[in-house]
């Protein structure tokens, strides 16, 4: 379909959702209304079965003469290019109007975008737009990460079988139907795109910082040459940071680094993402002499297989790989998850109410990169802890928050800072739209919610984008910050001064920002003023309960229940909060089903 077919039929399908008739009644309020509505509708498109249109080159016409469209088709990012080609048909009906009039047609009354041309606002609007794009569901996010996940436990037969290959020696078909070149072709990408998956996932990096990265060993630290660590502040614990270039808004790349996360000064433990970069760069070591690139991550030239080795084990193809780019990185991914995520048995919609079909129906094609960045920003501001997250993942995201709080860390890639601050915000919305729907809150500052439930319901009325819109800024005016843990949610910005982690730390003081984390633990929150209690936390106040009842059940048995006091205190109050949720119970002899 051609850029001004995709154009116009979204404007017309606006205009029927608005109830415009004519172009007579599209004046220049009704343009800036659209210019309102354009960022949720494309976003809205880029998750769906359909593949985002007008991604290809556009021309420019009058309206942006002389720029060239910086048009990101690798599904990274939203560029200006594909907004323009929904708003340049605004501009192009506009100067139609001496024709229209000559053809009966009544035209546009006034010149849209209060004048403004057609590139100008389509750029204005791109990180509107990118704002709008949802994290992944955990639905579909987990399991991913757990395929990416099971690919990197077997980096080592793989790189060991590459190794092999390239040394002259014939390998074992691995992979059912396939000859050992096609079959070597594969796992390379599948490991590949698993460590990029798992890179995105667990840091937040865009595509084109990890096409970037550049490849080698660092012999001092024993780790790839993008890799460095330090020591945190405390002394405790070692960091380790990824370095590359940001290219994206800036004139020239720029030196910058990314956390990666942490480990216990002395573990030889490394971070996830660590060993996916070192799993990277074993693999493509052993590949990029034959590419002209010293980038870490390499592909091949060619559609099918691997090449030949000579008797010397030499590549004997010219140019047989080179450096990879982020649409064909982007690509292969998708093709990872269709191949190894089953998403067929997704429900419509999940508890969050998010939309799962497009994921099902696409086997996951509809998955967008960007969406990686702001489902790490959702996990690692803890305001999303799912029981079905692997172990070790929720290990690292509790260790990048926790290094991130020790290190003072500033996140200098502005699309991943936007991500972070855009995460607790858009959980914030989340609760007040399900509070305005009735659901349970308890605690002292639950009290205070259920005074504001009608406001909160007027404001949730009619449209779900439009309700959501009036809540965030709702939320936004009145700085409302809900801060989250698998505990509980706390708002103290309602009443800086009731947070009663600061009050037992001795730092309470109205410029406080946040909770403090440093004291903040089930106990203390679970008596402060500020802190909130609802369906989401049952699971924590249910596993908290069988714990420390079970622990005091064998201390009772073995005659020393006097030194499990605080054990059973534990035990009582999480009792008390499943009561407050209008939960049962749990027997003790169900725990392990539990």
């Amino acid at each position: 379909m051609s850029n001004f077919s995709v154009g116009m039929r979204t404007m017309v399908r606006w205009m029927i959702s608005r109830k415009y008739r004519t172009l007579a009644n599209l004046d220049s309020e009704a343009s800036l209304e659209f210019l309102e509505d354009l960022p949720r509708i494309l976003a809205r498109d880029l998750i769906s079965a359909a593949p985002v249109e007008g991604e290809d080159e556009v021309d420019l016409d009058a309206g942006g003469a002389g720029e060239e469209v910086e048009d990101d088709a690798s599904g990274d990012e939203i560029s200006p290019g594909v907004l323009y080609v929904r708003t340049c048909v605004w501009a192009q009906a506009f100067r139609q109007s001496e024709a229209l009039r000559d053809a009966g047609i009544e035209p546009m009354p006034e010149r849209p975008f209060d004048g403004d041309d057609a590139w100008t606002v389509a750029k204005r609007l791109t990180t509107a737009t990118l704002g709008q794009i949802p994290p992944l569901p955990d639905e579909v996010a987990l399991p991913v990460l757990a395929a990416a996940t099971q690919w990197l436990e077997q980096a080592d037969a793989i790189i060991a079988r590459h190794a092999h290959y390239l040394s002259g020696g014939a390998i074992r078909t691995v992979l059912a139907g396939r000859n050992q070149r096609q079959a070597l072709r594969v796992e390379f990408e599948r490991l590949t795109n698993a460590c990029v998956i798992l890179l995105q996932g667990l840091t937040g990096v865009r595509i084109g910082e990890i096409c970037g990265l550049v490849g080698g060993w660092n012999e001092a630290d024993d780790t790839p040459s993008c890799v460095t660590k330090r020591t945190s502040r405390t002394g405790l614990n070692e960091i380790f940071y990824m370095q590359g270039k940001l290219a994206k808004t800036r004139a020239a790349p720029e030196d910058v680094e990314w956390l990666l996360g942490a480990r216990p000064k002395g573990s030889n433990a490394l971070p996830m993402n660590v060993r996916a970069l070192v799993a990277l760069e074993r693999l493509m070591a052993l590949w990029r002499p034959y590419a002209s690139t010293d980038r870490l991550i390499v592909k091949f030239s060619t559609a099918r297989g691997v090449p030949l080795p000579s008797e010397d084990g030499k590549v004997t193809q010219a140019s047989a790989l080179k450096a990879v780019d982020a649409t064909s990185l982007n690509r292969t991914q998708q093709n990872f998850v269709v191949a190894e995520v089953d998403l067929s048995g997704l429900p419509d919609t999940n508890s969050r109410q998010e939309d799962l079909s497009p994921y099902r129906e696409t086997r996951g094609r509809c998955i967008r990169s960007h969406q990686w960045r702001k489902t790490f920003a959702h996990y690692v501001m803890l305001t999303r802890s799912p029981k079905e997250m692997l172990p070790a993942l929720s290990q690292h995201f509790k260790h990048v928050s926790l290094a991130m709080t020790e290190q003072g860390y500033i996140i200098k890639d502005p699309y991943l800072r936007q991500a972070m601050e855009a995460a607790p915000v858009a959980a914030t919305v989340a609760f007040f739209m399900e509070a305005a729907r009735g659901k349970v809150v308890i605690g002292r500052m639950g009290e205070l919610i259920d005074q504001h439930r009608d406001e909160l319901r007027r404001l949730a009325e009619g449209d779900p984008d439009a309700a959501y819109g009036r809540i965030e800024r709702w939320v936004r005016v009145h700085d409302i910050r809900i801060f989250f843990a698998p505990h509980g949610k706390c708002a103290m910005s309602l009443n800086t001064m009731e947070a009663r982690c600061h009050d037992v730390a001795g730092t309470a003081s109205p410029m406080n920002t946040g909770p403090n984390l440093e004291v903040r633990r089930p106990p203390i929150c679970a008596g402060c003023a500020v802190h909130i209690i609802d369906a989401d936390h049952a699971e924590f106040w249910v596993d908290r309960y069988l714990t420390n009842a079970r622990a005091f059940a064998e201390a009772e048995r073995n005659g020393v229940a006097r030194e499990y006091r605080v054990v059973e205190d534990r035990a009582r109050q999480a009792a008390a909060m499943l009561r407050q949720l209008n939960i049962d119970i749990p027997p003790l002899e169900n725990a392990d089903a539990a």
